[in-house]
């Protein structure tokens, strides 16, 4: 029983991982969010609205040139959009057993996640 449970769990997330991966129409682009590029990564301390990105060809990290809120003329802004924008029937939950600006926690694994909510009546839920 424990098995076909397990399979039945692993079976809906496989679903619903499709579901979301082939709705997105996300890209990469270069910073300035006028061209395609094959990977960029972006670093943003927390409470920050702006980060440093490294893109191919890049040799050094550097400054964002937009606020991530900001949707226009930026390399995230079409990466983000199922993230950052308003969305009726989508909700997201971030997780951390480690609450802010709380020092010491003395932990041999630390809990962090997302959880995607799809509220609409075709939607499903993970």
């Amino acid at each position: 029983m424990r098995f076909i449970k397990k399979l039945a769990l692993l079976a809906s997330l496989i679903l619903c991982i499709f579901q979301f991966c082939s709705a997105q129409t996300s890209k990469c682009q270069v910073a300035a969010g006028n061209a395609d590029a094959d990977w960029a990564i972006l670093y943003k301390p927390p409470g920050e609205k702006t980060g440093k990105i490294l893109v191919p060809a890049g040799e050094a990290w550097a400054p964002n040139p937009q606020n991530l809120e900001n949707a226009r003329d930026h390399s995230f802004a079409k990466a983000l959009e199922s993230v950052a924008q308003n969305h009726a029937a989508k909700r997201f939950f971030a997780y951390n057993n480690a609450a802010p600006g709380v020092i010491g926690i003395k932990t041999k694994s630390n809990s962090k996640g997302v959880l995607i909510l799809d509220t609409s009546a075709s939607g499903t839920s993970l």
